[in-house]
């Protein structure tokens, strides 16, 4: 079932509740991509090009 939030315009507060939620997905998954990369993992290279294409969209 898709939320109503796709009906309407979301308001103030949930559209900042996004944007936070987001926002800090993208600095863990960042956060975790340097780390396995500095490692030598493929995985965190993948990581590190999401959570950067993330943060440029957001």
């Amino acid at each position: 079932m898709r939320p109503v939030f796709f009906h309407n315009r979301p308001t103030a507060q949930e559209a900042i509740a996004m944007y936070v939620v987001l926002g800090f997905a993208a600095l863990v998954a960042l956060v975790s991509g340097l780390y396995l990369s500095a490692y030598g993992r493929p995985a965190g290279a993948a990581l590190l090009a999401a959570a950067t294409l993330v943060l440029a969209i957001h």
